[in-house]
């Protein structure tokens, strides 16, 4: 609720969700070991909005709404890793999901020629079916080193906005479909560990936020993007009491096409919005006995690189830095206070 000049406004939600999953799997001793599992989650989201226009002794509605939207997803997954031999894991996964989504809505806005209300509403049901896969490969260079590669997709399934303006807003907007490639290293002694991958990421159909009024931006399916970049992570045990630790990334992502010239004229080649260019996290803990217990002062800190808020690359975020200090103290075993 919040006013704004001499307009009030309320936008009360109340998101719902559900989520069932039955998975069985074996214990990592078998030639060929495996999951199986269903999966289903349902989420329903409903809203009301309302603009009034607050004068001296008179009150006009400008704007009135009031959606329910709800999506529900059911899916059978399947993943086997054969152990070829001592040192080498194969790996091979299979996904099915069926997505269905709805979405009601009616509303009204004020007429700026007659003054009154024209009404405006609609409905919409949309549903489809995904099929993923993935494969996989490890190999164990030594008892310390292994190295590893994977292909995997992806998806986000179809729906509509949550907060309908006008009729249009019953059409759907499609599923997003990934893939990813990583090959990467890991490291495992007795005082240092580690590990580095090279990525890339190619999203079709990429749902993002588009307008060209800023506040009344909605999903759509907006084109192809393209994630390219490397990720590591380090942890030292300094001594039987400090553990320093170093993690971060580096992140080119970009559009290689965009559907409508529009909403963003020029856009290909623009960076994704919400996509940082590097981030670095560096963090100490220890531990301590002492006489009332085990203490554990812990300090990281967080720098996250420059990022874009909309798909034209006008509205951006500088690099910014998060420090966090905690102190942990467990009194007993089973209990455990932080600060």
């Amino acid at each position: 609720h919040f006013t704004l000049g001499p307009t009030y406004t309320s936008q009360p939600e109340r998101w719902r969700q559900q989520m069932q999953e039955l998975r069985l799997s074996t214990t990592g001793t078998h030639a060929v070991d495996g999951v199986v599992g269903l999966y289903r989650q349902r989420v329903t989201q409903s809203r009301s909005a309302l603009s009034q226009m607050q004068m001296p002794g008179m009150q006009i509605d400008a704007f009135t709404a009031g959606s329910r939207n709800t999506s529900e997803s059911i899916a059978l997954y399947g993943d086997a890793t054969w152990h070829a031999t001592h040192a080498l894991d194969l790996s091979a996964g299979l996904r099915y999901s069926r997505d269905k989504a709805s979405t009601r809505y009616d509303g009204s806005t004020l007429n700026g020629v007659t003054y009154g209300q024209d009404p405006f509403g609609g409905a919409g049901t949309t549903s489809g079916s995904t099929v993923l896969g993935k494969l996989s490969a490890g190999y164990r260079l030594s008892p310390e080193w292994r190295v590893y590669a994977n292909a995997a997709q992806g998806y986000k399934p179809g729906g509509y906005n949550l907060a309908p303006s006008n009729p249009a807003d019953a059409r759907p907007f499609g599923k997003e479909r990934g893939v990813s490639y990583e090959a990467g290293a890991r490291f495992d002694g007795d005082t240092l560990r580690g590990g580095a991958a090279l990525y890339r990421t190619d999203i079709r159909d990429a749902q993002l936020y588009v307008s060209d009024q800023i506040g009344y931006q909605h999903i759509e399916n907006v084109g192809n993007t393209r994630s390219t970049g490397v990720e590591f992570d380090l942890s030292w045990d300094v001594t039987s009491q400090w553990t320093l630790g170093l993690d971060g990334f580096l992140n080119h992502t970009t559009f290689r096409s965009f559907n409508s010239d529009a909403v963003c004229p020029g856009c290909d080649g623009n960076r994704v919005p919400f996509s940082p260019g590097y981030g670095l996290n560096a963090r100490a803990r220890g531990h301590f006995d002492a006489g009332i217990g085990r203490l554990s002062p812990a300090l990281t800190v967080r720098r996250i690189g420059a990022q874009f808020f909309d798909i034209g690359n006008s509205l951006r975020q500088d690099a910014y830095t998060l420090v966090d200090l905690s102190l942990a103290w467990r009194i007993r075993p089973q209990v455990e206070a932080t600060l």
